[in-house]
């Protein structure tokens, strides 16, 4: 191998790159081993930092494109004092801080500034341990808070002792109290089942007016009802009959999973409204008959993931594959 004479430029700087002795040549072009300011160590073509094509690892360009970030050591927001700089968080600079109660942590400029973090966690933690005044308040529709317990939820909210006014006691988190997630100890739920027409409709569980009026769900993240989206772009549907859900498959596109799904309601759902008419018209007929046959609607599902029906040893239908 010829060595040729050349340039060296170890211990020269080019932005935020510091040149070190190692180099090495590829196909007659020269890399240096560079290390940035950040201290991020890379090989740099010697042509790239005479040119100023390369300035740094990629930090610089994150720098500047935020305007470069402030120096923020020393100074204190809430409880943390920021001591130095630790790379960056999610894109953002970060700091290293330390909070009044002896602990460290990592915390973007971006959320000291705006005030959106100003504790290590023991801020929270100490607001959730806090106590409302919350006696003798009514919450939901039969709901009196009578005293605080010392046992907390898993998120820290208190958990209070009420009484419904059908003279039930029970224990319900301050969260689920403020925020109306309870209206009743639960005979709310109980008198409600028992009235006009949803009374008539439930059965074996299961509610044939929902069936028959069936609608989009308000929390459904697809646009359809039994379909989700995973965070990789697949569709997963689902259906659920009797408090029991089937997993009918993952899917490319959409259309596939909402096919699946509506072939499933027309088995499962429509399946089970059209044995319940028809049971129910033979009983009007011969109610001794009907005591003798109660309604069998039963589904099963194969390791193929294919739905099966039973309503009788004679009719079975079936889905799927196969």
């Amino acid at each position: 191998m010829i060595i040729k004479d050349f340039e060296s430029l170890s211990g020269r700087t080019f932005g935020s790159w510091t040149v070190k002795d190692n180099y090495e040549e590829i196909k007659g072009r020269r890399k240096w081993l560079c290390e940035c300011k950040c201290g991020t160590k890379r090989m740099v073509y010697e042509s790239n930092l005479k040119g100023g094509s390369s300035k740094s690892c990629g930090c610089l360009s994150k720098e500047e494109a935020k305007g470069k970030y402030k120096d923020l050591t020393d100074r204190r927001f809430g409880r943390l004092v920021a001591k130095h700089r630790a790379g960056y968080l999610h894109g953002r600079t970060a700091w290293f801080c330390e909070c009044d109660c002896m602990n460290t942590c990592v915390v973007t400029s971006h959320d000291l500034l705006t005030g959106h973090t100003s504790s290590c966690g023991c801020l929270r933690k100490e607001k959730g341990m806090r106590i409302k005044h919350l006696e003798n308040q009514r919450f939901g529709k039969k709901l009196t808070a009578l005293y605080p317990t010392k046992q907390r939820d898993y998120k820290g909210s208190v958990i209070w002792h009420c009484r419904c006014d059908c003279g039930n006691e029970i224990e319900i988190s301050e969260d689920a109290l403020v925020h109306g997630n309870w209206q009743s100890c639960g005979c709310l739920k109980a008198e409600w089942q028992h009235q006009g027409d949803w009374r008539v409709s439930m059965v074996d569980g299961t509610c044939i007016a929902w069936l028959e009026k069936r609608k989009h769900r308000k929390d459904n993240t697809s646009g359809f009802r039994g379909v989700s989206i995973t965070p990789y772009g697949k569709c997963i549907a689902g259906i659920g009959f009797k408090g029991a859900k089937y997993y009918l498959g993952r899917f490319d596109n959409m259309e596939e999973a909402v096919r699946a799904r509506l072939e499933a309601e027309r088995l499962v759902h429509d399946g089970f409204v059209s044995a319940y008419r028809e049971w129910e018209e033979k009983k009007k007929q011969d109610p001794a008959w009907a005591g003798e046959h109660p309604l069998v609607f039963e589904v099963e599902q194969r390791e193929d993931q294919s739905l099966r029906i039973r309503r009788d040893p004679i009719k079975i239908k079936e889905n799927g594959k196969g």
